[in-house]
């Protein structure tokens, strides 16, 4: 018979039916320990800087303080606004710029979509009189009814 064991969570050997055979006791590893001890150091900190005492300011330094964020706020609105004011200048220019290159478009009427225009007729030349002044007659006196 082969007895097959597994080591569980609680420390201790079992078979593989689920019956425990033996307890280790262990001591402590060596990663159980750096664990504990980070965990010490991470406590330690939070808890030496939540003691720390706040430094209490005085009425001037708040005076100050205020000023300042005032004097901020303001620099801010003020070039907000001055940003918006270039922006509502520029479309103004923009539109009148558009309508005076469309009127101007509209003075010069170059079409090139139109046909040619007609040129001109020439004279009439002068009727001279022919040198020969005979009278025209017919060629042949009769016509002849086949041809031969």
């Amino acid at each position: 018979m082969i007895l097959i064991r597994f080591y569980s969570v609680d420390g201790g050997w079992r078979t593989a039916d689920g019956c425990q055979t033996v307890t280790v006791h262990r001591p402590p590893s060596a990663v159980h320990r750096t664990k504990s001890i980070i965990l010490s150091l991470i406590f330690f900190t939070l808890f030496s800087f939540g003691c720390e005492e706040k430094k209490k300011e005085t009425t001037e330094e708040r005076l100050e303080r205020i000023e300042n964020a005032v004097a901020e706020k303001f620099a801010n609105r003020r070039t907000e606004r001055m940003k918006k004011c270039k922006e509502n200048a520029i479309k103004i220019a923009e539109q009148r710029v558009d309508s005076m290159l469309i009127a101007q478009a509209k003075l010069i009427s170059i079409d090139t979509t139109e046909r040619p225009i007609k040129p001109i007729k020439p004279n009439l030349p002068e009727i001279t009189a022919p040198k020969d002044s005979t009278d025209v007659k017919p060629l042949f006196e009769e016509i002849p009814d086949t041809i031969q």
